[in-house]
């Protein structure tokens, strides 16, 4: 606990026990700290310091900026991969490559770096962000950043998710910060743009209004100042009055409170200085639906579709290997965690195949209709796509979504062989996503396969008996 480095001090204790035998032994620890206190505070000591202390000689972030200054070398991923191994993707950026930015701009503006240096050290760190971007999350170790690492985890949300728009506010440096935030919110499920800087107003104002967004962020980082932020954030709420509007003073540790009053003055309504906290501001202003949910209609002819998904006899049944290798299939196929064929009885779906479901609700085998999406599909007698299920106002609010995290839905209709549609062949998973033509076409085929089964068991199945005529029975 003395703050010597382990090495330093049997160094020094072998050092002064060979000069003064048995009392340098004594005095090595106290001579030693001394000298690395003197290198902590005389400049011209500074390396006592750094060969006695058992601190680190550099921070992670000037170790990642000399790296990217180093020509050639380009073993800054090496630093990155290090880092996140105990630290969340929030944490790299706050603590490390923004830290960077700027430094290299602070060097830049006294002459330590030409542009040409600053232009490399920026195409890099694009680079890392672009690399970064293809990987899966990495939830982070550290207890202080633990409620920023569960968006990293994308957890299920229990509001929709968040249209932001990333603003840089003068230079490109403050579009590196905003790309950073963007990533962060895109690995949680969050919709997030940004846009190149020093737009002209008129088109920047006019982007925000095509995205429909609901929240801005002006990202603002060292040497740009206050006084570009409020600009920005002042025209911003001059169009849109109702926008929620988010400031960040990346890496800002001083007059934070006189900055946040004035940029609030200017018409901000929060005002945070790191990525992690804009994260968490951002997941407070997300539009939360008030709307209860929305139950499927009941078709025309529903006594009539009852018959038939009954006549099927298939409602109650034990799973059947033929279903099971087609929602398996789909799994694999569609890259998705839970597959089913579902028959929507008149108070309850059942669940006649399935892959991926919650144990509870694998063992129960059903749940109610009027929670049920299956049934609009049954209801529409058509494909339905939900891309993000937290976002559509007919089911944002369903309590079976909502507690099981459900957050994309695709289904196809399965009709008995009248016609009639009885169920849904339907795909779910708990991030959003796309879904292609192709592959709805795809999904279609499959339930085509499923229908034919059915009409094959009912050409196979006998006939029922006929009443006989009266008068044979008199």
């Amino acid at each position: 606990h003395t703050g010597i480095s382990s090495i330093a001090l049997i160094i020094a204790a072998v050092f002064w026990t060979w000069l003064w035998g048995a009392v340098g032994l004594v005095l090595a620890t106290p001579l030693t700290v001394c000298l690395v206190v003197m290198g902590r505070h005389v400049p011209r000591l500074a390396f006592l310091s750094i060969v006695l202390s058992d601190e680190e000689p550099l921070t992670p972030a000037e170790d990642c900026y000399h790296r990217l200054l180093t020509p050639g070398e380009r073993d800054e991923m090496e630093l990155v991969d290090n880092f996140l191994k105990s630290n969340s993707l929030t944490a790299l950026y706050d603590a490390v490559l923004i830290p960077v930015i700027s430094s290299a701009e602070a060097d830049t503006a006294a002459g330590s770096l030409d542009t040409d240096q600053l232009a490399h050290l920026e195409h890099c760190i694009r680079d890392v962000m672009e690399d970064l971007s293809s990987r899966p999350a990495v939830a982070s170790k550290i207890v202080a950043d633990q409620t920023v690492a569960s968006a990293d985890a994308a957890p299920p949300l229990p509001t929709p998710p968040c249209r932001v728009f990333c603003v840089p506010a003068r230079a490109d440096r403050d579009e590196l910060a905003a790309g950073m935030l963007a990533q962060i919110l895109q690995q949680r499920c969050d919709e997030a743009f940004t846009c190149p800087p020093r737009l002209p107003l008129a088109e920047l104002l006019g982007r925000v209004e095509a995205a429909a967004v609901d929240v801005v962020c002006v990202s603002v980082t060292a040497p740009s100042t206050v006084i570009h932020a409020r600009f920005v954030a002042s025209k911003i709420r001059a169009k849109f009055p109702e926008l929620k509007i988010i400031v960040g003073l990346w890496g800002v540790t001083e007059g934070v409170t006189d900055a946040a009053k004035r940029l609030r003055d200017s018409g901000a309504d929060e005002v945070v200085v790191s990525l992690a906290e804009a994260v968490l501001q951002i997941g407070k202003l997300a539009p939360v639906h008030a709307d209860p949910m929305l139950p499927a209609p009941i078709p025309e002819g529903e006594e009539s579709r009852l018959a038939a998904l009954h006549g099927l006899g298939l409602l109650d049944t034990a799973a059947e290997p033929f279903f099971d290798r087609i929602t398996a299939k789909l799994t694999r196929i569609f890259d998705v965690p839970i597959a089913l064929l579902t028959l929507v009885d008149r108070d309850r779906q059942f669940f006649k195949s399935q892959v991926g479901l919650p144990d509870d609700l694998a063992r129960q085998r059903e749940a109610p209709r009027d929670i049920s999406v299956c049934g609009h599909v049954v209801a529409q007698n058509d494909i339905l796509v939900v891309e993000d299920l937290a976002r559509d106002r007919r089911f944002a609010n369903n309590p079976l979504l909502k507690a099981r995290g459900l957050r994309f839905y695709a289904g196809a209709p399965l009709r008995a062989p009248d016609g009639h549609p009885v169920g849904s062949l339907c795909l779910l998973d708990t991030k959003p996503r796309k879904f292609s033509g192709h592959e709805q076409r795809q999904l279609k085929e499959y339930a085509s396969e499923i229908m034919e089964e059915f009409a094959r068991r009912a050409a196979a199945a006998p006939a029922p008996a006929l009443a006989a005529p009266a008068a044979m029975i008199a």
